[in-house]
């Protein structure tokens, strides 16, 4: 990894349609050149893939929430996550440390959606134990290049 790998990165992460040609003139390399870089960074596993930024609101999924979920100890938290990664209305699942097990990003059309999510699917599922919300008031994002 070097300055022009961070540049083809930054670029990218902005706008991951972008041609080698639009690229060759944000980095300053040769497009052969950014279509080896990128080859390799494919390769190496750095760029996992591309795709889409969705915006949920306009779908009509208004209400996004991350989920806190506490384990019975029972359960692995993989087995967990895995089960409730499964669950429509949830995009996103993380095992993570500190007083929750799992960490799940949720969305919903409504208040009343998102409560029969979590009544009805999210809370019944075996090994949830306690669940704690935060809702999404804003969003806002690095400047793309930025270290996630």
């Amino acid at each position: 990894m070097d300055e022009f790998d961070d540049r083809i990165l930054a670029a990218l992460t902005k706008n991951a349609r972008a041609s080698n040609l639009e690229l060759e003139a944000k980095v300053g390399l040769s497009h052969s050149a950014i279509s080896r870089r990128i080859a390799r960074l494919e390769k190496a596993g750095i760029i996992e893939g591309y795709g889409a930024r969705i915006d949920r609101a306009k779908l009509g999924l208004t209400v996004r929430a991350f989920v806190g979920v506490t384990r019975d100890p029972s359960i692995s938290a993989e087995e967990l996550a895995q089960t409730l990664a499964a669950i429509p209305g949830v995009a996103v699942g993380y095992v993570v440390t500190g007083d929750q097990d799992v960490f799940l990003e949720v969305f919903a059309k409504n208040l009343q959606d998102f409560a029969d999510l979590m009544l009805a699917r999210v809370q019944s599922v075996r090994g949830v134990a306690t669940t704690r919300t935060i809702f999404v008031m804003r969003e806002w994002r690095a400047e793309a290049g930025a270290v996630a």
